[in-house]
Formats: structure tokens, sequence, C-alpha cells
């Protein structure tokens, strides 16, 4: 069962099963991630700027209502705008994304109100924990396995 659930964890945290969650916990992760599917999402923008410059030009000669002619408006100069900068395609995680995440992480809070981020001791032991990760004293193993400890003491002192 560990192997099968250390395999489920490495699987899951690849780039390629969850790119976020990947991006999120990993903080040398800093380059950009590629689109595997661009081809196919500039096929779909070319498509859907036809289909929309159609509908507006259909739109516009019916004297539509305004909101309908606004809608594919905005959505003409989305693909536009997509198809002129096409690393807003290429990629799904682009370096702008990576760098003001990495900006806003130490901000982000999760689980607030539980025992274990309560204020106490165990949220300033997850904090120190959450700090020698992130500053390379231990690596991901190393501090999901201290990490469940914890919470198991924690769980066992709340019986």
């Amino acid at each position: 069962k560990k192997e099968l659930a250390q395999t489920y964890i490495e699987t899951m945290l690849t780039p390629d099963t969850g790119h976020r969650l990947y991006y999120a916990i990993h903080p040398d992760a800093n380059e950009p991630y590629l689109n595997p599917d661009f081809e196919q999402a500039v096929q779909k923008t070319k498509d859907d700027l036809a289909f929309y410059s159609d509908a507006l030009k259909k739109a516009q000669e019916s004297n539509a209502p305004v909101e309908d002619i606004s809608i594919y408006t905005y959505r003409v100069q989305l693909a536009e705008q997509d198809l002129a900068d096409q690393d807003r395609l290429r990629y799904l995680i682009p370096r702008q994304g990576i760098e003001r995440f990495r900006k806003i992480a130490p901000l982000i809070r999760y689980g607030d109100g539980t025992r274990l981020m309560d204020g106490g001791p165990a949220e300033e032991q997850i904090n120190a924990l959450m700090a020698r990760y992130l500053g390379g004293e231990l690596n991901l193993d190393g501090f999901l396995d201290a990490l469940t400890n914890m919470a198991r003491l924690v769980y066992l002192e709340t019986k």
C-alpha cells in the first residue's frame, strides 16, 4: 500500500497531472508550462474569430440588441488579441503568472480556523516546517511526513 500511495502522490505531483498544484508546491519551478494542445488552441481561436465575426456582422445588420453586439464585439477582440499574442495560448502557466503567484504565495493561508491553524503551537510548527521546506532544508517527502505526523498528534490530542 505504501508503494501504491507513493506512486499515486508522485503521479499527482507531476506538472502534467496537475500543473497548478505542481507550481504551487514547488518553489523552484519557475519555467513557463507549455500548453500541450497549443496548435488546437490556435485553431479553435481562429474558428471562434470567424464565428463571432460572422455573428457580429449579422447582429449589426439586423439591428440586434446592443448587449448582443457588445458580447460579439468582445469575443472578436479577445480572439484577435489571442492570435496577435500567441503566448497567451502557448503557455498554460506563463512566466508572468508564476512571478505574480510567487509574490502573493506567502500571504496565502489554507484551513484557517482548524486546530492546526488556530494560532497555537501547531500552527507555529507548521509555519516552521513550511519555512524549512521553502528554504530547501526539507524535501517534499520530508515536509509531508513531518506534517502528517504533526496532524496525527493533534488529532490524537483531541480524542
